[in-house]
């Protein structure tokens, strides 16, 4: 049975009303809570306000840091869920997601204080989430933009950047994060003409189109979602590459043959990666690359553990602020015992 609910009819007229959920956050806990919040079935947006993704946290992170570099403004993490659900249903599935992330190390200040609930209606909501959606530059090569910016493409073309246009409603991976975005540069670095390529819990499907774009020949992006493959295919149709694309609705690797894929990426939570990591080690053809984020610095042995039990050698990180992207590679079957 279909939990979602529909519209509200009134006076002959359609109309849908909202929960704002606007929840104040750290920075480093900005994407686990937004990927925690992107897994209930009735959300219908999710957007990151406030501060500047990237930003330095701390003084430790350069000798010489302009004060105006820190961060004044606080983040804030916006949910949309149509009203029929429940205020007590999303108090309780709040406090859900506050504990798993305590688990992982990321607290949240779940007091009253630091969450807001509002009522908006259907135009203010849309107005919201894309009053909050902005084009990025991301690294050298990198421009990500919702599609209602689609007539900037003759100037990103013009300044040799290759664009990503993605219709963030669902919110499922913007490219404003520190792990897409550094996985994407990764990605630059790796991806060549010809390879096959798989990105796995893809969201919006943003890496994947990118390694389309870098001249992958076949690319497989997997989510359990069904909400994500949706709007994944979305973004794939809208950047013009479902012909190299293909969007599947899968829980990890499945069913997928040994020595496939020339790279694959996952930027997911940390245990979603060591679950991962043995099965993609197997299909991963010799000298393979995995490119994985999506955990902190303090679970960064963890994962580089499971590296080392799959037989994989780690051979770069790259780390913005709390946020870790590892990169390993295959050994060539020449080298294998």
């Amino acid at each position: 049975m279909d939990s979602r609910p529909g519209p509200l009819l009134m006076d002959g007229v359609i109309w849908v009303q909202w929960w704002e959920v606007r929840i104040g956050v750290a920075q480093e806990s900005v994407e686990a809570l937004t990927a925690l919040l992107e897994e209930w079935p009735e959300v219908q947006g999710v957007v990151v306000e406030g501060g500047v993704m990237g930003q330095p946290l701390h003084p430790e992170y350069g000798e010489w840091l302009d004060e105006s570099l820190m961060n004044p403004e606080p983040f804030f993490v916006v949910m949309y869920v149509p009203i029929h659900v429940e205020k007590w249903v999303l108090k309780d599935r709040l406090a859900q997601v506050f504990a798993r992330l305590a688990a992982a190390g990321l607290a949240v200040d779940s007091s009253q204080e630091n969450v807001f609930l509002n009522v908006l209606d259907e135009a203010d909501w849309e107005q919201a989430w894309k009053g909050d959606y902005h084009p990025i530059a991301v690294g050298s090569q990198w421009f990500i933009m919702p599609r209602w910016e689609a007539g900037m493409l003759p100037t990103v073309a013009s300044e040799g950047r290759i664009p990503l246009l993605l219709e963030p409603g669902m919110a499922f991976g913007t490219g404003t994060h520190e792990t897409t975005q550094m996985c994407l540069e990764a990605l630059s670095d790796r991806v060549k003409p010809g390879m096959r390529v798989m990105d796995v819990g893809c969201g919006s499907a943003v890496l994947a189109i990118a390694a389309a774009k870098l001249g992958a020949t076949q690319v497989v992006a997997l989510d359990i979602d069904p909400v994500a493959v949706g709007v994944a295919q979305e973004n794939v149709d809208l950047n013009g590459v479902s012909e190299i694309v293909r969007v599947v609705q899968r829980d990890l690797l499945a069913g997928y043959e040994a020595s496939e894929f020339d790279v694959m990426v996952a930027n997911i939570l940390r245990d979603p990666v060591l679950a991962l990591i043995p099965e993609a080690a197997v299909r991963l053809r010799s000298e393979g690359k995995m490119i994985v984020s999506g955990f902190v610095e303090s679970q960064r042995l963890a994962v580089e553990s499971a590296f080392i039990a799959a037989d994989m050698q780690v051979f770069n990180c790259r780390q913005r602020g709390s946020w870790v992207t590892l990169e390993a590679q295959k050994p060539a079957e020449s080298n294998r015992a």
